[in-house]
């Protein structure tokens, strides 16, 4: 119902789950400015995630266990852990290669957080794009998101150095980790339907932070206790916030918005990125990267707002 409080309140909460995740990405650079590599403060941030949600899955689960007090011994199927575990352990290395080159782009001094935001924003059009490889429609809005994206990205991220076109290191790895963002999201779909959403989500934050552990143990990445001390509030904004609270959050708010409105407000995490980047961290953009942003935000919004297209489930994982 259009004036269900209820509905409203989830809208609400899901604008305030995408200012989070938009501006994890500012407490992303300052990481890196702390001097927090890429693969350890990944592992930090999720590691801290899943702890944080531990608990609450724990307790939810208890509450189930209790209901069921009483019940026949023929009411207690036996459990299928293979898709949390199958699902879990997928989702986690995928996340950890996506987190990995957003993080490692963002270290590049040419990708801003706002750069850095609309770029992962990207991956809202690649999702049904990608689809199409699971027989999956995609429509004629689909396409002209597409298109309305990738020439907003040329305007943002595409310069010219010694009369020829060029784009930044950073812009490039960020592009990258997109597509993982959106074979994210397709595994998201598939795995979501089989079992608990929440103990999914737990497993692959702690999968991500083993992985993201041992590729910095192997490419030898040491956490100083300076960089600790300078980007601990880092680690507890993206850990704390960005993944255990707002995940939370968007778990409850979507119960009661509808998938398009909530895939909408959630994709205007892209612009608190923006706005953030500038207000905390001074950063600028000329009026043609401007232009591309404008652009890009179009598409990912003609994207969602198709009429036989279903909706995308945004996820905290991309931020």
């Amino acid at each position: 119902m259009p004036g269900d409080p209820r509905v409203m309140r989830s809208h609400l909460l899901l604008l305030f789950t995408a200012a989070i995740w938009g501006t994890a990405f500012v407490f992303q650079e300052i990481a890196i400015s702390a001097g927090l590599q890429t693969f350890s403060f990944n592992a930090l941030r999720f590691a801290v995630g899943g702890l944080l949600l531990t608990p609450l899955l724990l307790f939810l689960r208890l509450r189930v266990q209790r209901g069921r007090i009483g019940q026949p011994v023929k009411d207690h199927p036996r459990r299928n852990h293979r898709p949390l575990v199958v699902g879990g352990v997928l989702m986690g290395l995928v996340l950890a290669s996506g987190s990995a080159l957003q993080q490692g782009g963002l270290a590049d001094p040419q990708t801003t957080a706002g750069k850095g935001g609309f770029i992962t924003g990207l991956y809202v059009v690649l999702v049904p794009v990608f689809g199409l490889a699971l027989g999956k429609r995609t429509d004629l809005w689909a396409w002209l998101g597409v298109g309305l994206a990738v020439v907003g990205l040329f305007l943002l991220s595409i310069r010219i150095e010694k009369d020829r076109l060029a784009i930044s290191q950073g812009d490039l790895l960020v592009l990258m980790g997109t597509a993982f963002w959106a074979v994210h999201i397709l595994l998201i779909d598939h795995f979501s339907k089989r079992c608990d959403a929440l103990a999914l989500s737990v497993v692959q934050f702690f999968v991500c932070a083993a992985a993201s552990g041992a590729l910095a143990m192997f490419f030898g990445e040491r956490v100083t206790p300076e960089a600790l001390i300078g980007g601990w509030y880092a680690i507890a904004y993206c850990g704390v916030l960005a993944v255990a609270v707002a995940f939370t959050l968007q778990v409850f708010a979507q119960k009661h918005a509808h998938p398009t409105a909530a895939s909408v407000i959630m994709s205007l995490e892209v612009l608190f990125a923006a706005v953030a980047g500038a207000l905390i961290l001074h950063e600028t953009m000329s009026l043609l990267a401007y232009i591309g942003c404008a652009l890009m935000l179009a598409g990912m919004l003609l994207s969602q707002l198709s009429p036989t297209q279903p909706a995308v489930e945004i996820t905290p994982e991309s931020a």
